[in-house]
């Protein structure tokens, strides 16, 4: 449905500031793998290629997602901190493009999940 390309102003890997994700995720008790990192950052592209063609979100600057998306997302460990066991089953109801779902699932991927 879509195609993968950064011509839509999406930074490459290398030039984002990862600083903001690192100390987020730090503050949150995740310690992230590197394909993790990797993988959050290839949604982001796709969302920006995504968002080009269907309105998806306003908020698609690397920083912002970063804070607004991914975090926030992730932020449900407080409230459930048994997902760090990695044995919980999770239900994302009216998930839409994603949140908070697929940051939940590329960092506790030993979970079960399902996205409506």
């Amino acid at each position: 449905m879509f195609s993968y390309s950064r011509q839509h102003g999406s930074k490459p890997p290398e030039i984002r500031n990862l600083r903001r994700l690192y100390s987020g995720l730090s503050s949150l008790g995740i310690i992230p793998q590197r394909t993790s990192i990797s993988k959050l950052m290839l949604f982001h592209d796709l969302l920006v290629d995504a968002n080009s063609k269907v309105n998806l979100t306003k908020v698609l600057d690397w920083p912002a997602v970063v804070l607004r998306h991914y975090l926030d997302s992730l932020s449900v460990v407080m409230a459930v901190p048994s997902l760090f066991d990695e044995r919980e089953s999770m239900l994302d109801i009216g998930s839409g493009f994603g949140m908070p779902g697929i940051p939940l699932k590329v960092m506790f991927p030993g979970n079960d999940l399902v996205m409506l």
